[in-house]
């Protein structure tokens, strides 16, 4: 069953779980939350029991809050951490992040990258994990609506061009950005973020694009 509470002055308060499926869901009394509001509320915690992921309706709901939500993924016996995200949360280093899907990936980091070294700031995209397995091209349509467009590999590139590849699917699920010095910076599925040579992993992007507002 999903476990749930709040901080409120420093100080983590549990409270009941009252969704209709608490093992799927979690859901704290409106009077709660309101109370919670008037004293101070700091940050939403709950709980995934063996799914280390966040689901879309994490990110839905917590967009249409004022706070930081955190989330302790449970697996089995074991408890791997807390992690929080949030729009008022400070940006996380680029390099060496771990993978933890809606919070710390690929997205995010490109979202990221923009934000502090662009001044851009990309909206946040609300989706399940394995998205990519219902064949939906989510970053395909995004980035076009973001005013993105392709470029050819071979006029080279600038700070901030978005490199999309299909990785074990016939769908692009995952992108990167470069950052300059021939290196792309990108978070892979599962390994801690880092750069590549764009020399190599260039090669293999099924598309690169480029801006509107940087061309």
């Amino acid at each position: 069953m999903e476990s749930c509470g709040v901080i409120v002055n420093d100080e983590f308060i549990p409270c009941k779980n009252i969704a209709e499926d608490p093992y799927k869901n979690f859901k704290i009394d409106r009077k709660v939350v309101t109370e919670s509001y008037i004293n101070g509320l700091q940050a939403v915690i709950h709980s995934h029991v063996n799914y280390p992921y966040l689901s879309k309706e994490d990110m839905v709901r917590s967009s249409n809050t004022e706070v930081p939500w955190g989330v302790a993924f449970i697996q089995g016996q074991r408890k791997a951490g807390i992690y929080f995200w949030g729009e008022n949360l400070a940006t996380q280093d680029f390099v060496e992040r771990p993978f933890v899907y809606g919070i710390y990936d690929c997205y995010s980091l490109v979202r990221d990258f923009y934000s502090v070294e662009l001044n851009i700031k990309l909206p946040p995209v609300h989706s399940n994990y394995e998205w990519w397995e219902n064949g939906e091209s989510l970053f395909e349509d995004l980035f076009e609506k973001f005013g993105f467009i392709p470029i050819d590999k071979s006029n080279g590139y600038i700070k901030g061009d978005i490199f999309m590849w299909a990785i074990g699917s016939a769908t692009i699920n995952h992108i990167g950005v470069y950052v300059g010095d021939e290196l792309i910076l990108h978070h892979l599925n599962g390994r801690l973020s880092g750069t590549c040579d764009v020399k190599v992993w260039g090669r293999s992007a099924e598309y690169v694009l480029r801006s509107k507002s940087i061309c």
